[in-house]
């Protein structure tokens, strides 16, 4: 079997060998397998917690007309519903859990392609393109458990960013910087400008680094040149003081800090080596990201949404965000493990012997970890899986053993080690999905190195007589690629039988969702009951479940409708809340498991409203539904 799939994929080989003609063929390949994971994977699997439902809501609400933040309760930045909201108005995209899915699983497929893109053209391997985007398939399976979430564009955004400059003919510092034209500097600046009005802590890991990065190459900022490695250290500095109740946590972050700013100090160290001919990168990128700033906000006004409105949605309420709802980044044996490796491989100049073998040892090593888990059903977004952890703590050391040197001489390579360094920052203040989405960028740098290793022995045994280790060389590629397509097709087939096992949900706007038959049993339960209370408005105690407004067709009292809404709401919103229930003479209310503890001791005008009125109608299981009345 397995001499099988190396002879079929001795028929891929011309298209992996660095033929820009061929590589739509590659691409279409990765798309398809791609799909055979993705589809039978989101179609099996909800998450309780119901990102997807806040998100799909908060979108209805903003398309009806309720303005963000004021009236429309979002704690994402507005550029994610000014891009998102026209798809589903102009296509008439449905906003149902399947179109939102479908849309995810376009998403993945677009991200995996742009990192096959990425790799191939930074490390000169489409072999290990491809093997790093399969790898990435895999990553990535947490999409399945937050479809439709901001993070979606946040990903596509930073992997915009990365192909730009992947793409460009600025490499060594013997070509004249301006070979990466003053148009795609404009885009950069402008995306990273987006990103940061989705989510902004986003954008700052990705702001940063591009600044750093042209910041190094203009002769201007030479004076101050050595106060840029304490730039690298900001993100860093401010979640270790944020997580400061968590020890490991802000040791986490201070190593992130330290890996930057030595990267950086890398390049300024070197300042009088390397040309410095241009100030107009760092002055194109401040104008650019300041124009999508201005474009955002201006339309942000123009809407109604007042400056005080805006400051409090995109920045003011995530302080309270980070107290109530930290979860901290965890630290497994394997992880702790690769972080060691990472610091040995700084602290012991011996070990730069084995460099060049330690580049397909590190991806062996993730590839592994990936694998893993992959088969295992997705439960949470909060669950630690696949090489999330390994990545989050050991990528850093190993990016700057690799690269601190050569990114002296490739303004690329600073670039993408500063992204991969910095940001798995965003798992702050919840280590969930962000812990995956965060270390995309660290695989990519992985598979850049997988094709480094590539380039590196096939050159060494190029013309040379054969021997043991050398004739191994010549199928190496294949190997790589037998390994992750098989990982890949066995992942794909272990979610189809899931998903063929599983029984139809069959609720309004949920074609093709397939679940454990218990799960299915309970929320079809629910949704009748909420039906037969015969209520035009439907309410929730402690937690919101939105999805149960598009299944059952009850509209929510007000157009503020967060998870956990007693923390989340403001004054106001609550305040809008209680006089909404006052004035509802029929409401279902449902009373969610746990309810009592979900209040946290907020929102008391609620619950004193509620519990004078609510009278239980029917129970199923821990969920009890009720009438206000």
């Amino acid at each position: 079997m397995a001499r099988l799939i190396l002879n079929r994929l001795k028929l891929l080989q011309p298209c992996l060998t660095g033929c820009p003609s061929r590589n739509w063929v590659v691409l279409i390949a990765i798309g398809l397998l791609t799909v055979l994971v993705a589809w039978p994977a989101i179609f099996s699997t909800l998450a309780l917690y119901d990102d997807e439902g806040y998100v799909m809501m908060t979108l209805q609400t903003y398309m009806q007309g309720h303005r963000l933040y004021g009236e429309t309760h979002t704690q994402y930045g507005p550029a994610f519903y000014y891009m998102v909201a026209p798809l589903h108005s102009l296509l008439q995209w449905p906003l149902t859990q399947t179109g939102i899915r479908i849309k995810t699983v376009l998403v993945w497929v677009i991200a995996v392609w742009f990192c096959f893109s990425i790799v191939r053209r930074l490390s000169g391997s489409a072999s290990a393109g491809a093997a790093t985007a399969l790898l990435a398939v895999l990553q990535l399976d947490k999409l399945t458990l937050e479809p439709g979430h901001p993070q979606e564009m946040t990903l596509l955004g930073t992997l915009l960013i990365l192909l730009l400059f992947s793409r460009s003919k600025f490499t060594l510092a013997t070509v004249h910087p301006d070979l990466l034209s003053i148009s795609s500097w404009l885009v950069v600046g402008f995306v990273t400008g987006i990103v940061g009005l989705i989510k902004l802590n986003c954008g700052l890991v990705i702001a940063i680094p591009l600044l750093l990065t042209a910041a190094v190459q203009s002769p201007g900022i030479r004076p101050f040149r050595w106060g840029l490695p304490f730039i690298a250290w900001v993100p860093a500095l401010a979640v270790a003081w944020f997580a400061r109740s968590e020890p490991h946590v802000s040791l986490w972050a201070l190593w992130l800090g330290t890996c930057a700013a030595w990267m950086v100090y890398a390049n300024v160290s070197t300042w009088d080596s390397v040309q410095r001919r241009s100030n107009k990168h760092l002055l194109v990128i401040l104008l650019a990201g300041l124009l999508a700033v201005i474009l955002v906000i201006g339309l942000a006004l123009r809407q109604g949404i007042s400056a005080s409105e805006l400051w409090m949605g995109i920045v003011g309420q995530h302080s309270a965000f980070a107290d109530y709802f930290f979860v901290p980044i965890g630290l497994s044996f394997v992880a702790f493990l690769g972080w060691l490796t990472g610091i040995a491989g700084l602290v012991l100049p011996r070990l730069n012997f084995f460099k060049t073998e330690a580049k397909f040892v590190i991806w062996l090593w993730v590839a592994l970890s990936l694998a893993i888990t992959a088969l295992l059903p997705l439960q949470h977004g909060l669950n630690p899986r696949g090489a999330g952890l390994l990545l989050a703590w050991a990528a850093p050391g190993w990016i700057i053993w690799m690269w601190r040197e050569d990114s002296v001489h490739s303004p690329k390579k600073l670039f993408l080690a500063l992204v991969a360094i910095l940001s798995p920052l965003i798992a702050f203040p919840v280590s969930g999905t962000q812990v995956q989405i965060g270390t995309l960028p660290s695989l990519i740098v992985i598979g850049i190195l997988l094709g480094e290793y590539l380039v590196e022995t096939a050159r060494a045994y190029s013309g040379v007589e054969s021997t043991l280790a050398m004739a191994f060389r010549p199928i190496s590629n294949r190997l790589v690629l037998a390994s992750t397509i098989s990982i890949v097709l066995a992942t794909s087939i272990t979610h189809w039988i899931r998903y063929a096992q599983n029984h139809p949900l069959d609720l309004p706007g949920s074609t093709w969702m397939r679940l454990p038959v218990s799960l299915v049993h309970e929320q079809r339960e629910i949704v009748d009951a909420i039906q037969r209370s015969g209520a035009s408005h439907l309410l929730f105690e402690g937690k919101n479940h939105n999805r149960f407004h598009f299944w059952t067709g009850l509209k929510p009292l007000t157009s503020a409708n967060p998870t956990f809404w007693p923390l989340m709401l403001l004054h106001d919103e609550r305040r809008r809340l209680a006089d909404a229930i006052d004035r509802e003479s029929h409401l279902c209310v449902v009373r969610v498991p746990q309810y009592e503890w979900l209040y946290f001791d907020h929102a008391s005008e609620i619950r004193e409203r509620i519990e004078t009125r609510w009278q239980l109608s029917e129970s199923v299981n821990d969920w009890q539904i009720g009438i206000a009345q």
